[in-house]
């Protein structure tokens, strides 16, 4: 996994109200080598579903966060995506400081640890677009509290969707029900972890591998990198992102 540079300075961490699970704030800043503050990074704990975005001369806030250990995801265009491994204390700390390096990543033995890399940044964005709306969205606290067996089971019920089974061989999928396209059977796009399927069945992934479900009715509200194929977007979108191994 990615590593930066991680120093420290009086960071606030802020504890709760005792009774409750401990949390904290981190305050911290994200600097390059020439220790300039970077502006627009990211940084989220993707797996706590926290996220927060640095300021003018990148400082950054995230509340809530449980005390102990956990791993901070940064990245910004133009440097490095890294990861953070840190420990959150109960009582007053450091200021967190972030450290990325401006050079891409050419290391081809780093490759597995790209892609798991790639996966967190994904669900990051997630719960961002959760946050945002927009659509429609399961997630995986929701699919557990179901305790359901089949993924299509997981979707039904929900407004302005309906589960239909396919003939030709008893697997099960969805329709939008205001499609705007004319037709009369008017199948969605579906994307799993990011990758485009064609003659997908819902009932091929377990709901205990998933970890988010995007649906989203019309081109107005899919973001523009699941807006692939204009011929179909008219009948809908969703995207279905899994669990990362080992958790």
């Amino acid at each position: 996994m990615l590593r930066g540079k991680l120093t420290f300075a009086l960071l606030l961490a802020l504890p709760i109200a005792v009774g409750r699970a401990q949390t904290s704030t981190l305050v911290g800043i994200v600097r390059d080598s020439a220790q300039v503050g970077i502006a627009g990074a990211d940084i989220g704990i993707p797996l706590l579903h926290l996220a927060a975005r640095s300021d003018d001369i990148g400082r950054f806030v995230i509340r809530g966060v449980p005390v102990g250990k956990v791993e901070l995801s940064v990245r910004r265009l133009g440097f490095e995506p890294s990861m953070f491994v840190l420990t959150v204390p109960a009582d007053r700390g450091d200021t967190l400081v972030l450290v990325l390096d401006v050079r891409p990543l050419r290391i081809d033995g780093m490759i597995v640890n790209g892609v798991e890399m790639k996966r967190l940044v994904a669900l990051e964005e997630f719960y961002r677009r959760k946050a945002a709306g927009g659509g429609w969205f399961v997630t995986r606290a929701e699919i557990e509290a179901r305790n359901l067996s089949y993924l299509s089971d997981v979707l039904r019920g929900l407004a302005g969707l309906q589960v239909v089974r396919l003939p030709r061989n008893s697997g099960s999928t969805v329709r939008f029900l205001h499609s705007r396209s004319s037709r009369r059977d008017c199948p969605p796009q579906f994307w799993v972890d990011g990758q485009r399927l064609e003659n997908f069945e819902l009932d091929d992934v377990s709901p205990r591998d998933v970890e988010g479900i995007e649906l989203y009715q019309g081109p107005g509200t899919t973001p523009m990198q699941f807006a692939h194929n204009s011929g179909t977007r008219g009948c809908g979108t969703v995207i279905i992102w899994t669990r990362l191994p080992g958790t």
